[in-house]
């Protein structure tokens, strides 16, 4: 039981910075399970009475911020989002509380500190691999965004850097010290440091040199003082030269690749703040900020589509979290974090910090900084171990004049606790990790299997009652199964409508419904209230995405079809003010006023139409909404052409 906690605090640190920053399903699989098994394992070996030690005022602190993100939860408009964002805030708290109780036995704290210092050298040399052939995106791969690798590299510099000082120290014997250091463990910390901040100067993050330098800064006043002259003009020296080599890397990597949010990223800070505004306690929910950036997007005006670009998070994520959980959680949350870097770093009964806590302290001053900037918490890698780090480190300083070994048996945990633990995390291991797993993996698969995984998709349905995404999937594989037929309308209308109240901020249902209504109630039901039904869903649809322009074209083509011309012109200009070089609404726009017999209008909408094709040669659509936006319609165009004689001195389209 004694090696338990360590044995998953090592998977922990091995695990998550793989995959996606630990964020693909099946790496988060394992890092929740080692995660919970860490926490329960340790706090076991402690006994009840380790829990009544535990450092009030960062504890009580993330409790209340937890309180008020549970109720947020409960109020959310997507209860999966809000369910999986809250099981990761759980997670994150649990493996903290593990750390500090299990930070007073022995060695710990230096052990856990080891092992993430050789992880974030094991992605350090991928990053020199990698960018030999991919530059910086190939070598953040790891994470997806370099610039969250390089805040991880940042958590192994203050872990080596502190060491190293501390070797440097113990050899001089300055009073004070750690133990009794020696030149080769110097060397070796010395070495980890500085290839690990080579690797970040590689990748050139402006967020990753901010937290750098902060951290830097509050370490030279921490130590500074305590050094001889000739030491610290050397340090003083030695970051003169890091920060001129960071700002050239820096300006060298932006002077040739294009930052896509150098332009914008306030205009997000907006978004989010406005996101605040509406709900400033309670939040909208944890993990809701991607489901309702879409709503909030913002034109962007150097290319020639206005809302191609849109964003997922605040690229801070201070305004991250206050968007998703409520000004009050943030801020206790922040709260906490800055008691546990205080209790870290300061002195405590006339004792300096020790190396690992100095280094726990200064990676968190690091992270916070680099996430005014960055969404960092959108990483477990980044969340997690920080968590055990810090943990570790403060359940070490706290324990270290008298730490001792626990004893099996020691401090046992009453039965109604131990109950009370044992359904918690039955259930919420159950619910929360490995049943929404599992349902994701028969979801794959059923994807992989066409057609013929149907039975499985309906298997994902029922094993996640929450998730919208199946019903949909299990929808389109319904209609897709064989002829048009009743049957299949009614059975792929109730799983869409299933989903829309599961996701009822979402605009696709309703325009999925309303389609669904459209065809069935003309081609297979005789329902003169389908038409009406119809028109009602595009209508919900365009107010849940006021920024895009698609489903006013859905809606015109709608109106058209059931003798509404005029309402159908309306809602194709309605598009065009959305985006102004959007093809097939420039055709329904000219399409329409002939069929209204006005023909100078027509014409001059075809001339607007020529300009918008003209605007569009050359231009690459990046994704599927640029792709629909700038598709062309060659046969109605010829149609129009031909119903509408215009001047020779037009030019063709």
């Amino acid at each position: 039981m004694t090696l338990l906690p360590d044995l998953c605090a090592l998977a922990l640190v091995l695990i998550a910075p793989f995959r996606e920053g630990g964020r693909e399903p099946l790496a988060l699989l394992f890092l929740h399970l080692f995660a919970v098994a860490f926490a329960v394992t340790a706090c076991r070996r402690a006994g009840f009475p380790a829990l009544c030690d535990l450092p009030r005022a960062p504890i009580a602190l993330a409790i209340g911020a937890l309180g008020l993100a549970s109720i947020s939860a409960l109020r959310a408009d997507y209860a999966l989002a809000a369910w999986l964002g809250f099981v990761d805030l759980v997670v994150a708290a649990l493996v903290l509380v593990g750390a500090i109780v299990s930070g007073g036995h022995p060695l710990r704290a230096e052990r856990v500190r080891t092992a993430v210092v050789i992880a974030a050298l094991l992605q350090a040399v991928l990053v020199f691999a990698r960018y030999r052939s991919g530059g910086v995106m190939a070598a953040g791969a790891s994470f997806l965004n370099p610039n969250h690798l390089a805040a991880f590299l940042n958590i192994g510099i203050a872990l080596a850097v502190t060491a190293a000082e501390n070797a440097v120290r113990g050899r001089h014997g300055t009073p004070g010290s750690g133990p009794p250091g020696s030149r080769r463990v110097a060397i070796v910390w010395g070495a980890a440091a500085v290839t690990l901040l080579a690797a970040s100067l590689l990748i050139g993050s402006r967020g990753a040199a901010l937290g750098l330098l902060a951290m830097i800064a509050l370490f030279l006043v921490l130590r500074l003082g305590s050094w001889p002259r000739a030491v610290r003009v050397v340090a003083l020296g030695l970051l003169a030269m890091v920060v001129v080599a960071g700002a050239a890397r820096i300006a060298q990597r932006f002077s040739t690749t294009e930052d896509p949010f150098r332009y914008h990223r306030l205009a997000i800070w907006r978004a989010a703040i406005g996101m605040i505004l509406d709900r400033p306690v309670l939040g909208h929910g944890p993990g809701m900020f991607p489901h309702l950036a879409p709503a909030r997007n913002f034109p962007f005006e150097e290319g020639p589509l206005r809302f191609e670009r849109g964003f997922d998070g605040a690229h801070a994520a201070p305004l991250t979290l206050a968007a998703e959980i409520g000004l009050p959680a943030a801020l206790l949350a922040f709260a906490a974090v800055a008691c546990v870097v205080t209790a870290l770093v300061r002195r405590r009964d006339g004792m300096p910090p020790g190396p690992v806590e100095l280094g726990a302290g200064l990676a968190l001053v690091a992270l916070v900084l680099h996430g005014c900037v960055e969404d960092l918490q959108r990483r477990p890698a980044l969340v997690l171990i920080p968590a055990l780090v810090a943990g570790t480190a403060l359940g070490s300083r706290l324990r270290r004049p008298n730490a001792v070994t626990a004893v099996p048996g020691a401090g046992r945990w009453p039965v109604s606790a131990r109950a009370l633990a044992g359904v918690a995390i039955v259930y919420g291991v159950g619910l929360g990790i490995v049943q929404p797993w599992i349902a994701h993996h028969e979801a794959e698969a059923a994807r992989r299997a066409g057609p013929a995984g149907i039975e499985r998709m309906r298997r994902a349905a029922w094993l996640n009652r929450l998730h919208p995404e199946y019903r949909h999937d299990l929808a389109m594989a319904v209609l897709n199964s064989g002829p048009p037929s009743p049957e299949r309308y009614a059975e792929a209308y109730r799983l869409i409508a299933e989903a829309r109240r599961l996701k009822p901020i979402d605009p696709r249902f309703p325009l999925l419904l309303g389609r669904l209504e459209a065809l069935a109630g003309d081609r297979l039901f005789v329902d003169p209230g389908a038409a009406g039904r119809a028109t009602a869903l595009y209508l919900e649809a365009i107010e849940l995405s006021p920024c895009d322009p698609r489903p006013r074209l859905e809606l015109a083509r709608h109106l058209a079809d059931h003798g509404d011309p005029a309402g159908a012109l309306d809602q194709a200009r309605a598009a065009l003010v959305v985006e102004p070089h959007f093809v097939r609404a420039r055709i329904v726009e000219a399409s329409t006023l002939l069929s209204l017999h006005r023909n100078s209008e027509a014409a001059g909408a075809r001339d607007l139409l020529d300009a918008t094709l003209v605007v569009l040669r050359g231009f690459v659509p990046q994704s599927g909404y640029a792709d629909e936006i700038v598709r062309d319609a060659p046969e109605t165009r010829a149609r129009i052409d031909a119903e509408l004689p215009r001047e020779p001195s037009r030019s063709k389209g």
